[in-house]
């Protein structure tokens, strides 16, 4: 692994993992390589805004709702009885 590549964030590195963890949680397998990239793009927008005092509020009640829909998703999952790999967290 070079060490540009242990920078990059685990769902950059590795969208295979990342897609199957999202038809997993039921996004349409059409769509999962599209919100694979676009997703760790969006966490890493969010993170980037929440750094300078300007967008900082703007940021904050957008990680929030990012927060809302993973934890309604992994509640679906759950309640569907499912138990999805979610690959959090580089695993």
């Amino acid at each position: 692994m070079t060490r540009a590549s242990a920078r990059r964030p685990h769902h950059l590195r590795d969208r295979t993992a990342a897609r199957e963890g999202l038809v997993e949680f039921g996004v349409p397998v059409r769509l999962a390589n599209s919100v694979s990239l676009l997703l760790p793009l969006l966490e890493l927008t969010i993170a980037a805004s929440l750094l300078p005092a300007a967008t900082a509020r703007t940021g904050g009640v957008l990680a929030l709702g990012v927060l809302g829909v993973f934890t309604a998703a992994i509640g679906a999952a759950l309640w569907r009885g499912e138990r999805p790999h979610c690959n959090c967290f580089g695993h």
